[in-house]
């Protein structure tokens, strides 16, 4: 398989909007430690980056919950089970119905890198790198707004 770099997704705490978070600007990752977090399962990709960010910051969470996919994390911070870290755009039509809050960190801003993957050897024609440069470009102002 080849791999072809597409975007880097902002990460975000998302939250409820009943959290106390909900009313901050923007939280520093350390007030991680007091929350119940919900993570991916270990081996999960993002997790594994979650974890690695939060070793930088000399962080060890134990989750309250860990699921293996995005939806159902989603769906415990809705009901106000805990906070997670996830990726902003996977969250946008949580944020504009209101079930869900996105706060960027006050300590940096971090990335989950992206990719889109072809078959090796398989070239691309002019319409399929039309096609990734416009996936490209939609991703990246869905991330920007």
């Amino acid at each position: 398989l080849d791999v072809y770099d597409f975007v880097d997704e902002p990460l975000i705490l998302a939250c409820s909007p009943n959290h106390a978070f909900a009313r901050e600007q923007s939280v520093d990752i350390h007030k991680l430690q007091f929350e119940r977090f919900i993570a991916f399962e270990k081996g999960v990709p993002t997790r594994v980056l979650i974890d690695g960010i939060l070793s930088i910051y000399n962080l060890a969470l134990r989750p309250a919950m860990e699921f293996d996919n995005i939806e159902t994390i989603k769906r415990a911070i809705e009901i106000n089970s805990g906070v997670s870290i996830l990726p902003k755009t996977t969250i946008s039509q949580e944020v504009a119905s209101g079930t869900l809050c996105a706060l960027p960190f006050s300590n940096d801003t971090f990335f989950r890198p992206t990719g889109i993957i072809v078959r090796k050897g398989k070239m691309l024609g002019e319409a399929g790198r039309y096609f990734i440069d416009l996936m490209r470009d939609e991703t990246a102002s869905r991330a920007s707004g």
